[in-house]
């Protein structure tokens, strides 16, 4: 999980106007109830773009978790921000969710 508790809480000040149900804690750390994944699709620039579309679409409406698919590496986003590529690279050191955390997402 690469978030932190400060850009998930200033997130969800920026979608404010949800109902507060749309939103769960894993301790401090607050994420949308649901989440955008995706699957492998064709390697041509039609189904990037429509990645690219689906998830801004997801992240303007309230959705701040998403998964690529299987074995697919994702970019980091705001890649032009080296600021943001910093901070994103600096949360790599955390393990991911455990199988509980994760189980505790599902409730």
């Amino acid at each position: 999980m690469l978030a932190t508790v400060q850009g998930a809480a200033k997130y969800r000040a920026r979608v404010a106007g949800l109902p507060d149900v749309h939103f769960r804690s894993i301790g401090d750390l607050g994420i949308s109830s649901l989440g955008l994944g995706s699957y492998l699709g064709k390697p041509d620039d039609d189904t990037d773009a429509g990645y690219r579309d689906s998830a801004r679409a997801a992240f303007r409406a309230g959705c701040n978790v998403s998964t690529p698919a299987p074995g697919v590496t994702v970019a980091l986003c705001g890649m032009s921000r080296l600021d943001h590529v910093a901070e994103n690279l600096a949360l790599c050191r955390f393990p991911p969710l455990g199988v509980t955390d994760v189980r505790a997402l599902m409730r």
